[in-house]
């Protein structure tokens, strides 16, 4: 009788072999449990419940340009000149049309950010309806 001799990795493959280790992946038990791990995970995946996610509040910050207060009449001294009244007169009158663009240009910021807000909260409304008609 000659003797096979058996080196290396088939040697390994060869005493694995020989005590049943091999193909222990897919052993009924290993299968069994296998799928009653994913029937839980699948029975768990159906009991949570959807919470949507709340989008945080808006701020509205209109520019810093338009928040800067308008400028304060000139100061007349006493004994001032009509030609300088005039220039007094003319300035004050272009501070007061500046302040006026600029009040209107925030009117405009602070409506257009409450329609902002006025979506946001129709969206969240309807978040939070949907949400009910779940329960």
């Amino acid at each position: 009788m000659s003797r096979m001799t058996i080196t290396g990795a088939a040697a390994f493959k060869h005493t694995q072999e020989s005590r049943g280790v091999m193909d222990q992946k897919n052993t009924p038990v290993r299968q069994a449990g296998r799928a009653v791990g994913a029937a839980l995970l699948l029975s768990l995946i159906g009991c949570t419940t959807y919470v949507p996610t709340v989008t945080p509040a808006l701020k509205c910050e209109p520019p810093t340009a338009l928040l800067q207060g308008c400028s304060a009449p000139l100061a007349l001294k006493d004994g001032i000149s009509y030609s300088e009244l005039l220039v007094a007169y003319q300035a004050d009158r272009q501070a007061l049309q500046r302040c006026a663009v600029q009040l209107e240009a925030l009117k405009q910021a602070v409506s257009t950010c409450n329609a902002t807000i006025d979506s946001h909260n129709a969206e969240l409304a309807k978040l939070n309806e949907a949400a009910k008609a779940r329960k």
